[in-house]
């Protein structure tokens, strides 16, 4: 996800909403999705990362996070979807009673195709998929399934229990736990005694796992091949209801179903609660994962919060004034004379200032002075400042600098002057298939998204000041310091006089 950071300091609001309270500079930035973003969607059961890093969601439907946007499978509809399993270019999906397979990575005519497994039609909800060999091993409340992928053959292992059975992966090897069962290992279409790595072999209720570390009545850490006893979770009243675990940096992020998040450093085991709603949709976590920028997901029961990861999401001071930020595959700040680059690992890049930014599908585009990069490759001789990028659908990306547009394209690392036969484009944007732009004389032009490009005048905008356009789900939003329309030209939606 590529978007734009400004007013960095937001993340000061959020330093209060942890218990116990960190220092200044500390507290993570968060972004929530709830129902509206999430086409409807409002409890979210379980989250998966694809090996390409798309986002993946499950409540009663599939969805995927691209461009921006949460995107839900309708073909993927049922009563409720609590089992995820990343499989190479599968996603496995178990339901209520049923296992069903998708090719990944997922988009919006996906192919949902289900196992014809009547075994498991009364087995009730699926809770946990795992791969193991050419099997699918399978948990509901009280049995363990091993599904021959091949022949669909299914074997049946009961473990009465009065909760669910876990599926962990501890010591490099795939374990199963339940309340009253001790931890067996999985082997092929077999449970297997084993030692209980845990220094109290009594010690069977293990609701995650993740590295060194496992969640029972309390946080237990790895010693010299045991699992001892570390640090205890406390809240006030009920008891804690755990769901999930996940290792997110230094932090072993704890999932619960009735108090939020805790966050336990893995050195110092400082213990940190996230509950508050303007940083997580409900306090009923379900489950998390981290993807490929170590960005924490969190599902909740009415929607989904990402965290970024500590060294970039955060409150830290600047000796000068950052003009702007960016985040694509890490944090870009750009100053009046320079841009510093801080990747999620590794030491800080400087660079030349940034004046625009555009995700493409090439990577990250930056607008120089001179000069529009784009991943690794970098397109010079284009005037003076960058100040707009766009990508047509075609891959090939604008560029607007002082009176002159310029399209490069990304495998020749060429870049041509395109005539537009009107004044400086002070904004660019691609809208299906228009491309359009506002100029430093307030008019706004359009062409279509193809080449050769051909510009026409449209509209006369605002004369107050430069006008910015923007695409937004299919539609144009238009924006200066006076007003804001949206769908072209002729819906004005808001006045922004004295902001």
């Amino acid at each position: 996800m590529d978007y734009l950071l400004k007013g960095i300091a937001l993340a000061v609001m959020l330093a209060g909403f942890f218990a116990p309270v960190r220092a200044a500079g500390a507290a993570p930035l968060a972004i929530k999705f709830e129902a509206d973003q999430l086409q409807g969607e409002s409890m979210i059961l379980q989250m998966a990362v694809g090996g390409d890093g798309q986002i993946i969601a499950a409540g009663k439907r599939v969805g995927f996070y691209a461009t921006g946007r949460w995107e839900f499978l309708e073909q993927t509809r049922t009563a409720e979807i609590n089992g995820l399993l990343v499989d190479g270019d599968t996603l496995w999906v178990g339901s209520t009673g049923a296992i069903s397979r998708i090719k990944l990575p997922l988009h919006r005519d996906s192919q949902v195709e289900t196992l014809v497994l009547p075994e498991l039609a009364n087995a009730g909800v699926v809770w946990y998929l795992a791969r193991r060999g050419e099997s699918l091993v399978v948990t509901t409340k009280e049995d363990v399934w091993f599904v021959d992928l091949p022949t669909n053959g299914v074997r049946r292992i009961r473990l009465p229990n009065p909760a669910r059975i876990f599926l962990h992966r501890i010591d490099g090897k795939l374990i199963v736990t339940a309340r009253t069962h001790p931890p067996q290992e999985v082997g092929d279409g077999e449970l297997r005694p084993m030692e209980n790595p845990h220094l109290y072999p009594a010690a069977q209720s293990w609701l995650g796992a993740a590295g060194d570390f496992i969640i029972g009545g309390s946080v237990h850490r790895k010693q010299e091949g045991r699992y001892v006893p570390w640090v205890r979770l406390k809240v006030e009243g009920d008891e804690i209801l755990y769901t999930s675990a996940v290792l997110w940096g230094d932090r072993f992020v704890v999932v619960t179903w009735n108090h939020g998040l805790f966050l336990v450093h893995t050195v110092t085991g400082q213990i940190e609660q996230i509950t508050h709603p303007m940083v997580l949709p409900s306090p009923g976590g379900t489950h998390a994962v981290v993807d490929r920028q170590q960005r924490l997901w969190v599902a909740t029961t009415r929607g989904i919060a990402l965290f970024e990861p500590y060294r970039i999401g955060r409150i830290f001071p600047t000796r000068e004034f950052p003009i702007s930020a960016y985040r694509a595959g890490g944090l870009t700040i750009s100053y009046e004379d320079r841009s510093e680059f801080l990747p999620v690992e590794g030491p800080m890049q400087r660079g030349n200032r940034v004046y625009s930014f555009a995700p493409t599908s090439h990577g990250p585009a930056f607008g120089q002075w001179s000069a529009l990069a784009i991943g690794e490759k970098r397109f010079g001789s284009m005037g003076n400042m960058v100040g707009s990028i766009a990508e047509l659908p075609s891959g090939r990306v604008l560029a607007s600098a002082d009176e002159r547009v310029y399209l490069a394209d990304f495998p020749t690392g060429r870049a041509d002057p395109v005539a537009t036969g009107a004044p400086a484009f002070s904004s660019l944007a691609v809208v299906g298939d228009t491309v359009w732009a506002a100029t430093e004389t307030f008019e706004l032009y359009r062409s279509p998204a193809k080449e050769p490009l051909a510009f026409e005048k449209v509209a006369d905008l605002s004369n107050l000041s430069p006008s910015v356009v923007h695409g937004l789900g299919g539609t144009l939003i238009v924006a200066n310091n006076d007003a804001v329309t949206f769908g072209g030209v002729s819906e004005r939606v808001g006045g922004t006089a004295g902001l």
